[in-house]
């Protein structure tokens, strides 16, 4: 068995000295958040080709949407009367 002065010698022989320490983040101090307000970032500056891109994936998302509504009224039986 080692004592502490043995161990700090090894370690200091193969360069360990330097180790990190691991601190679980519930033992850890809590950190200061920022707060948006103090900020003011603004809008963000974005390209035509970037903001047409995110209005086409909005509006296939809406479509996806609908598309699910649908299929669950379809097997709940809503639309069976006008097959007929």
């Amino acid at each position: 068995m080692t004592t502490l002065d043995e161990t700090t010698v090894e370690k200091q022989e193969y360069g360990l000295a330097n180790l990190f320490h691991i601190v679980h983040p519930l033992d850890d101090v809590p950190e200061e958040k920022l707060c948006p307000t103090r900020l003011k970032l603004g809008l963000m500056h974005m390209s035509g080709s970037r903001r047409w891109s995110l209005i086409v994936l909005r509006a296939y998302l809406i479509v996806m949407l609908l598309l699910v509504f649908y299929r669950g009224l379809d097997l709940a039986g809503v639309f069976q009367h006008f097959s007929h």
